[in-house]
């Protein structure tokens, strides 16, 4: 297992909320971090006409090109990129 799972996996244990923001991952589905677009149903975010997501409470974004955790802060503005239809 590489570090970047494990550091995903200890994010998680800590109760930390994780989602990603790319087109679908594989390994984003293992390892069970959600995709940005579930933010708002989730209670983290609110969405606005243009689908912007504006952040309601923080979470951490993982970035699994850059194999980085980025914590998200209230008040930040996300644009999330849509699935790939499979």
């Amino acid at each position: 297992m590489s570090n970047f799972s494990i550091l995903i996996k200890e994010a998680k244990k800590d109760g930390s909320t994780l989602f990603y923001n790319s087109s679908g991952l594989k390994k984003a589905y293992q390892l069970g971090v959600k995709h940005i677009s579930s933010a708002e149903f989730l209670g983290f975010a609110d969405a606005l006409p243009n689908k912007d997501l504006i952040i309601k409470k923080t979470f951490l974004l993982v970035d699994f090109e850059n194999e980085e955790v980025i914590r998200i802060q209230k008040g930040s503005r996300i644009k999330p990129i849509k699935l790939e239809n499979s």
